[in-house]
């Protein structure tokens, strides 16, 4: 009993453990025996948190260091590690769980904004991406998305610098700018600032055109042939429609 206590003193480990387990078997009557196989069982879970909790210690301040150098991923791995480690441990605990909330914040934002990209909108993607890349910086997800949105805000923002709408401009320049911007606004039909310069385009045109005609070609059928009833009725509804976009 005294070696074992003198041992528990040094390097505690399971072979210290195993011999106090032993005299209290080979003497289950002794007081003496039980009280040192209780001593040794408290000492060994004692250091077994002790170790649990330094271990803990050192991946908690492993995390916290590839965090801050914006390695998210292993950053939240090594959280993991510690709270397997050290399962009491609230701070690895809490610090695990706000990274958690910012991946997944981060991974919605960036989803957000790849969808509003595609769907034509750059402006709403920007921002999104922005928030996300606070969020998470130095991540090529997020840097890729908010790349492909100032992209296409540079086409559109170097469209309306180039913009014309003085009194120099021609009835071609103005139309041929239209068709431009027509096209810019199908690639980017989410985009207000895009339909905003269409918008523009159009009333230059419009102020440049001094009036016009429009001739359609029908036929006298129109007024009705045996037997072509379809055919008269869409040479009839041609000459309707003419009349009537002629009012307007």
């Amino acid at each position: 009993a005294d070696r074992i206590r003198a041992a528990r003193g040094n390097d505690l480990d399971d072979d210290v453990l195993t011999w106090a387990r032993e005299l209290a078997t080979r003497f289950p009557g002794s007081t003496l025996a039980s009280d040192v196989l209780r001593e040794t069982e408290q000492a060994c879970r004692e250091a077994g948190e002790k170790a649990s909790a330094s271990r803990a210690k050192t991946l908690l301040s492993r995390a916290r260091k590839l965090e801050e150098e914006n390695q998210f991923e292993r950053a939240a791995k090594a959280y993991e590690e510690a709270t397997r480690a050290a399962p009491g441990n609230l701070e690895a605990k809490q610090a695990l769980e706000a990274l958690r909330e910012r991946l997944d914040t981060a991974a919605k934002k960036t989803d957000d904004a790849q969808a509003r990209l595609d769907a034509g909108d750059p402006e709403a993607a920007k921002t999104l991406a922005e928030e996300a890349s606070k969020l998470l910086p130095d991540q090529v997800r997020v840097a890729t998305v908010l790349a492909g949105a100032r992209t296409a805000l540079a086409e559109i923002t170097r469209a309306a610098e180039s913009f014309e709408g003085g009194a120099n401009v021609t009835a071609d320049r103005a139309e041929a700018q239209l068709e431009r911007l027509r096209r810019l606004h199908a690639k980017y039909q989410g985009s207000k600032r895009c339909a905003d310069l269409e918008e523009r385009a159009a009333k230059v045109l419009e102020t440049k055109q001094k009036g016009g005609v429009v001739v359609n070609i029908s036929s006298i059928s129109r007024h009705g042939n045996p037997g072509q009833s379809n055919y008269s009725a869409a040479k009839a509804g041609l000459i309707a429609d003419t009349k009537l976009w002629g009012s307007e």
